[in-house]
């Protein structure tokens, strides 16, 4: 195990910024001690002290099993309200791996097909671009289309009051509009692609992406507590608030602000809020899956999604590289790492409700002593 893990730190990478907020109190430095033993909230705390961050959460998955899960922090910087383990966050792009696992139900249902095209399912656009005409719905979800990084007119969707299946629709027919950005097969990554596998899902089954997700993921899963945007009721501290991070510094965003989370068209690149234990039921179904084992999918759809494509490392939703499945997740406002290694049956997930250099830091650094608790008990 300690071969295996020490190489996927190596395969995690944070972008950097600035330099960490100071915490104004000193935390006495915990024992490392050994994963199950009740003393990771006492760990997460004096990491998110040192890097200081309003708060952290973290989950280790064994055997399909919780074994170990806390968090340490407040919900809202300027706010008294700790968080719980009852609490919900913000995971981000960690939702690119739930819509394509949403693909592979509707698969398997014989809804719909991998290589179901962008000309079948837009029927009536008249400005896609030759290029896309045959783009399959797996090469969308493995970021393999050449589709544009960016979300064309993306501030048209902030204050958008039309139906989201509709603004899915006008993104797709804009997106399909603009030039390839890559060779086809080429890697790269787009939030643009996963709106438009989402839109072609709506479209053939006549559903939302959100109701679909619901109907044939979180509900088979016992994901009663996951939803979708900033996580909380407006003007309340119910449960942690994303930050910004500006001159060395976090503020807190209400939920009810527009500013919280990227605007509700973005929804199947990431827009995801969930708890640490519905998180942990996840992620001992992909876990088992990728052991071979039945679960929401057969073993041949978790192999579909956890494979990547030929010439990369990116599957459906999932980097797969050295065995080990890895995906982060973030809007700017919150940081989230999930690690799948199945040769040592282990998952793992951290999420700070702040981003940045010093949430980047603070996951690090919280992998890390997950990692040595977890050798310490073997």
């Amino acid at each position: 195990m300690k071969n295996t893990l020490y190489i996927l730190l190596l395969t995690v990478i944070f972008t950097t910024f600035g330099c960490s907020e100071s915490s104004p109190t000193e935390v006495e430095k915990p024992d490392i001690g050994v994963v199950g033993d009740a003393n990771l909230p006492e760990i997460l705390e004096y990491i998110r002290h040192e890097h200081g961050i309003p708060a952290l959460g973290a989950v280790v998955i064994h055997s399909g099993q919780i074994v170990d899960m806390g968090v340490a922090g407040i919900r809202a910087k300027g706010h008294d309200d700790r968080v719980s383990l009852n609490d919900q966050w913000h995971f981000g792009s960690l939702t690119k791996s739930m819509t394509s696992t949403l693909a592979g139900v509707l698969v398997d249902k014989g809804i719909i097909t991998w290589d179901l095209t962008v000309e079948e399912v837009f029927t009536d656009f008249g400005n896609v671009r030759p290029e896309y005409n045959d783009v399959r719905l797996d090469e969308l979800l493995s970021h393999t289309a050449a589709i544009t990084q960016s979300i064309p007119d993306f501030e048209s969707y902030i204050f958008s009051s039309d139906p989201l299946v509709q603004q899915r629709l006008r993104l797709s027919a804009d997106a399909l509009a603009l030039a390839p950005e890559a060779s086809r097969g080429t890697y790269l990554y787009s939030n643009s692609g996963y709106i438009i596998a989402g839109a072609m899902m709506e479209v053939v089954t006549g559903m939302s992406w959100e109701a679909l997700m619901k109907e044939h993921v979180f509900d088979p899963l016992g994901m009663s507590n996951t939803g979708f945007g900033a996580p909380g009721t407006p003007g309340r501290t119910d449960t942690p608030w994303g930050h910004w991070y500006e001159s060395g510094s976090y503020t807190s965003i209400d939920p009810g602000s527009f500013e919280a989370d990227n605007p509700a068209v973005v929804g199947p690149a990431g827009r995801v809020h969930s708890t640490l234990s519905d998180m942990g039921t996840y992620m001992a179904d992909h876990l088992a899956g990728a052991l071979g084992q039945d679960g929401l999918l057969p073993t041949d759809l978790y192999t579909k999604l956890h494979t990547p494509m030929p010439g990369n490392q990116y599957a459906l939703g999932w980097i797969a590289t050295n065995g080990v499945l890895v995906h982060d997740g973030s809007n700017d406002r919150w940081l989230a790492q999930l690690i799948v290694v199945p040769a040592e049956d282990l998952a793992l997930l951290v999420v700070a409700n702040a981003a940045e250099q010093p949430a980047a830091e603070a996951l690090q650094n919280a992998l890390e002593n997950i990692q040595q608790r977890i050798e310490a008990a073997n």
